[in-house]
């Protein structure tokens, strides 16, 4: 093997062991981003009529959702 494919290697091994390493850490951290991704969606459902109307805001946890949201499908947010 040449000598110039030796420094690419190890370049592309680092990068997949952090990728690796980064995605480990992400499976230990499970709740944080749920609650993460559940802020970031509240957001902007509390600027919607639909959200202003069950009463949503941005900082609800995901109980507090559970309980002001009911379950419902296309047939029931038709005007």
């Amino acid at each position: 093997m040449p000598n110039f494919y030796k420094p690419l290697l190890n370049i592309a091994g680092d990068w997949f062991t952090t990728l690796t390493r980064r995605r480990l850490q992400q499976k230990n951290r499970a709740a944080k981003a749920q609650k993460r991704t559940l802020l970031d969606l509240l957001k902007p459902l509390a600027r919607t009529i639909r959200g202003r109307e069950l009463g949503i805001t941005a900082q609800k946890t995901a109980r507090d959702f559970e309980q002001k949201v009911p379950l419902s499908n296309h047939e029931d947010l038709r005007p």
